[in-house]
């Protein structure tokens, strides 16, 4: 078995067992809300990523990486140091 596919292979129990992230208790009720213009687009690219370690195309590890990079990115253009 491969790295990548290993590392996939982990993020699978909690869905075997039934665990459903909308049946969970959650602390607040509403949607989420980011007032930053680029989160779109960061979000897309990040799910991207997460979509290939999904089919095995590159490491989860590798597309965590990537979106906390990408991430990184956004966050200094608003960061006030």
């Amino acid at each position: 078995m491969s790295h990548a596919r290993r590392e996939a292979h982990l993020l699978r129990p909690p869905l075997l067992a039934g665990i459903h992230p909308r049946l969970q208790p959650r602390p607040t009720v509403g949607v989420q809300f980011v007032g930053i213009p680029e989160f779109p687009g960061l979000a897309t690219k990040v799910s991207h990523g997460i979509a290939a370690a999904i089919v095995v195309r590159t490491s989860v590890t590798s597309a965590l990486e990537g979106g906390q990079k990408l991430a990184s990115v956004v966050a200094a253009k608003y960061r006030k140091d």
